[in-house]
């Protein structure tokens, strides 16, 4: 079967990448002779000895020159040749559903895309989704759409299920992260004993500069992770770590802002499956603005704390248990008690808890088998 898989892929996000990597190989123990097309920006350098798959780079269209309608068509116009090549359609993984107040345009993208694929009789799946921050009424108009043409459709969490309830399909299910069914992380035998003081790992998006633009509070964001440093700086050593560098939610600029402050603070970048070692060996605590450095933390068994911005995060926590402070309230001075609490961390009901969250991820490809 030959599969084109739509999501934020190749784009310099080691958490999407991921979620690729397992709804690929998820697809290839079930299907040998599985081909694939994946719509990218661009490739992803660790997949390329994978059989059978092709990064088409069509997401680079909205970099070459022409007005936006005209590259608009342009980027249609390859997903769709895409998807008649293809006998099944995916949509895989990850937030696509959001727009955080805004009309979500790729949205209308991926409604045209799903009608094309039923029309021209392709199986369109839906598959470990979630759904985010949904207020414009077109965007969500044209999100529950895109489910409601669907043959199949795993939802990652319980908050996502809300935006769905009054669609009553059949065919929907309640699933969880497409990294739990197959992790490429490493073993949770850590090598730390040999440290003398605790690590920190946090990994901050500059919020304020890259979604909710706003220069005052920026700084105000700046003050406090400033002030939590300050704070710990004598019991605990820090490492930004970083999920996107130089491109989207730049986990980066925070550290290089902190780093004049803070020169013993180090930084680690992810971008291959090795990298995971690190966090293994390197780190002990977790506060993380990004989804998957959280639950990847939390699978190599160290304690995790969340900031808050997003609708995935707050389901992330409500499904661990998860010590959690919403970023507007970590702006205001709330959540110093959170390495306290990290500290107290019970990571044995942690296992229990993602161990049930693994049996639920594998119905992410139940639809192999109908």
């Amino acid at each position: 079967m030959r599969y084109f898989l739509y999501g934020y892929y190749g784009q310099g996000n080691f958490g999407d990448d991921l979620l690729l990597h397992s709804l690929i190989s998820g697809i290839q123990q079930r299907d040998r002779a599985a081909k694939f097309i994946v719509k990218s920006r661009g490739q992803v350098s660790w997949m390329l000895n994978l059989k059978n798959v092709h990064f088409s780079e069509t997401d680079r269209v909205f970099e070459s020159g022409g007005s936006r309608l005209v590259k608009g068509i342009r980027h249609l116009s390859a997903l769709l040749r895409q998807i008649n090549k293809a006998d099944v359609f995916i949509i895989g993984g990850g937030s696509l559903f959001i727009d955080k107040g805004r009309c979500n345009f790729s949205l209308l993208f991926l409604w045209c895309a799903a009608r094309f694929a039923k029309w021209r009789h392709r199986r369109v799946i839906i598959t470990g989704v979630g759904f985010d921050i949904l207020s414009n009424s077109f965007s969500l108009w044209l999100s529950r759409g895109i489910v409601a043409s669907a043959d199949f459709v795993a939802i990652r969490d319980a908050l996502s299920l809300s935006y769905l309830e009054h669609l009553s399909l059949p065919h929907m299910c309640l699933t969880a992260d497409l990294v739990l069914a197959d992790p490429v992380t490493v073993s949770t035998n850590s090598g730390t004993d040999g440290r003398k003081r605790k690590v920190i790992g946090i990994c901050l998006i500059d919020y304020f500069r890259t979604v909710d633009i706003s220069t005052i509070r920026h700084e105000a964001y700046l003050n406090r992770v400033t002030e939590f440093f300050r704070q710990y700086q004598d019991r605990f050593d820090f490492c930004c770590l970083a999920f996107q560098e130089g491109v989207g939610q730049r986990d980066d600029w925070i550290y290089r802002e902190l780093k004049g402050q803070f020169p013993t603070l180090s930084y680690k970048h992810f971008s291959v499956p090795g990298d995971l070692e690190f966090l293994r060996d390197e780190v002990d605590l977790v506060l993380t603005t990004r989804f998957h450095l959280g639950l990847l933390a939390c699978m190599l068994g160290k304690p995790v704390a969340i900031i808050s911005h997003e609708l995935k995060l707050a389901a992330l926590a409500l499904d661990l248990s998860l010590p959690t402070v919403f970023m507007e309230e970590f702006i205001e001075g709330q959540g110093l008690e959170l390495v306290e609490t990290l500290e107290r961390f019970d990571c044995k009901e942690l296992a229990n808890k993602l161990d049930r969250q693994r049996v639920r991820a594998k119905r992410n490809f139940d639809w192999l088998v109908q």
